[in-house]
C-alpha cells in the first residue's frame, strides 16, 4: 500500500517526465556554458550542437524501420539507464581534462551516444502514451507534459545559473546524474508494471510494420506533409537563437556569467507561461501554427535594431516561447494523426527533419557571428521567419478561394 502511487501510470510517467526534463535543462545550459567559457570558440558551440543532433538525422535511416517494433516500455528505462553513465562521463570528461581539444572531443562522442539514445527517447514517451492511455487522455497528457516540461526547465534553468554563476558549473552534473537515477528506477517501474500490454498490442502490428505502406501514407496526407516542412523553420530559428545567446553577453557591461544565466532563464520562464496558456487553451494550436513566424519576424526585426540589454531579453524570451509553442503543436499534430503501428516513423522522421534544421541554423549563426558584427546577427535569421510565414499563407491560400 506505502507504494501504490507508483502503480498509477500517469503519476509515474510524468513523474519520469519531470526529472528527466530537469535533467536535460541542467545538461543543455551547463555544457554549452563549459565548452563555451573553455574555448570562447562558436565552432566548438556549433560542433557540439552537430555532435547533438547528428544521430538524430541519421535515425531516419538506421532506426525508422524497427521503431515500431521495439518494446518500447523496455527501452525507455534502459535508455535512462544510459542517459546516467553518459552524464557520468561528461562529468569525468571535464574533471580530468588535460588539454581542451581531447576535452571536446570526448564530450562530442558523449553526446554523439546521448543523442541516440534522446532520439528513441522521444519516440519511445509517444507509443508509450499512445499505448497506455487512449486518444482524448492520451492528448491532455501530452498537454500536461509540456506544461510540466516548461516548469521543470524553469527550475532546472534557474538551479544550472546558479552552479555557473558560482563558477561551478562542472559539479551540476552529479545533480544531474542523481535525476536521471531517479528516472530509470520510475521508468523501470513503469515497464513491470505494464508491459503485458505491449505484449498483446504488438501481436497485431508486427504484420503491417514489414512494409512501406507507412511511407506512401506521407505523400497521401497533407497534413503529415505540413507537419514535417514547418517543422524546419520553428526547430531551426530555435536552434540559432539559443546558439547565439552565449554572444550577447557582448552587448552588456553586466558580468558575462550573469547576464548569460539571465538571458536563458528568462527565456525558459516565458516558455513555461506559454505551456500555461496552451494548457488552458488561452492560446490555441490554430492561432499558434498560423502567426508564430510572423511574430518571429516583428520581435527580430526590432531585435536588429535596438542594443538595450533587457528589451533584448524581453524580445528573446517572447520568440523563443513562440517557437517553442509552435514545435508543441508540430509534435501533438504528429501523435493526433497517426496509427499506432506507424507513429514511432512519423516521430523519428520529424525529429530527424527538426535536427537537421537545428544543425544547419546553429552553423548558419556561426558564420553570421563570424562574418557580420553582432548588431547584424538577427535581420537574415528575421527574413527566413518572414519566407516561412508567407508559405504558410501560400499553403492555405487554396483553401480560402474555394
Amino acid at each position: 500500500m506505502k507504494y501504490t502511487f507508483l502503480k498509477n501510470n500517469q503519476i509515474n510517467f510524468q513523474c519520469t517526465v519531470i526529472f528527466t526534463a530537469l535533467a536535460e535543462s541542467l545538461s543543455n545550459i551547463i555544457l554549452v556554458w563549459l565548452i563555451y567559457n573553455y574555448t570562447h570558440d562558436p565552432f566548438a558551440i556549433s560542433l557540439i550542437t552537430f555532435t547533438n543532433y547528428l544521430p538524430m538525422i541519421l535515425s531516419v535511416i538506421t532506426f525508422i524501420f524497427i521503431a515500431d517494433l521495439i518494446n518500447p516500455l523496455y527501452q525507455y528505462y534502459i535508455n535512462n539507464l544510459l542517459f546516467l553513465f553518459i552524464s557520468l562521463g561528461i562529468f569525468l570528461s571535464f574533471y580530468f581534462k588535460t588539454n581542451i581539444l581531447i576535452c571536446t572531443i570526448m564530450v562530442c562522442i558523449l553526446q554523439i551516444i546521448y543523442s541516440v539514445v534522446r532520439t528513441t527517447n522521444k519516440t519511445n514517451s509517444n507509443k508509450i502514451i499512445k499505448l497506455l492511455f487512449d486518444q482524448e487522455t492520451g492528448n491532455k497528457v501530452i498537454q500536461a507534459s509540456f506544461s510540466i516540461v516548461q516548469i521543470c526547465q524553469t527550475l532546472g534553468n534557474l538551479i544550472a545559473n546558479l552552479f555557473i554563476i558560482n563558477n561551478s558549473g562542472l559539479y551540476g552534473f552529479l545533480l544531474i546524474i542523481i535525476f536521471y537515477f531517479i528516472c530509470y528506477f520510475l521508468s523501470y517501474n513503469l515497464y513491470i508494471n505494464n508491459n503485458k500490454y505491449f505484449i498483446k498490442k504488438n501481436i497485431d502490428n508486427n504484420i503491417n510494420n514489414i512494409n512501406f505502406s507507412w511511407f506512401k501514407e506521407i505523400f497521401r496526407n497533407k497534413n503529415l506533409i505540413k507537419i514535417l516542412f514547418f517543422s524546419i523553420p520553428s526547430s531551426g530559428i530555435y536552434q540559432y537563437i539559443n546558439t547565439i545567446l552565449p554572444f550577447l553577453t557582448k552587448l552588456t557591461t553586466i558580468k558575462s556569467t550573469l547576464s548569460y544565466s539571465t538571458l536563458t532563464f528568462f527565456s525558459t520562464f516565458t516558455t513555461t507561461i506559454m505551456g500555461f496558456l496552451i494548457y488552458k487553451n488561452i492560446l490555441t494550436k490554430k492561432f499558434i501554427e498560423k502567426y508564430t513566424f510572423l511574430i518571429c519576424f516583428i520581435l527580430l526585426s526590432i531585435l536588429s535594431i535596438t542594443k538595450n540589454f533587457f528589451l533584448i531579453i524581453l524580445l528573446i524570451a517572447i520568440c523563443l516561447g513562440f517557437l517553442t509553442a509552435h514545435i508543441l503543436c508540430m509534435q501533438l499534430s504528429i501523435n493526433m494523426l497517426s496509427k499506432y503501428s506507424n507513429l514511432g516513423k512519423f516521430t523519428i522522421l520529424r525529429n530527424s527533419i527538426a535536427s537537421l534544421s537545428k544543425v544547419l541554423f546553429s552553423f548558419l549563426s556561426v558564420y553570421v557571428i563570424h562574418r557580420y558584427k553582432l548588431s547584424y546577427i538577427y535581420i537574415y535569421i528575421s527574413y527566413i521567419a518572414l519566407f516561412f510565414q508567407l508559405a504558410h499563407y501560400i499553403w492555405y491560400l487554396p483553401k480560402k478561394n474555394k
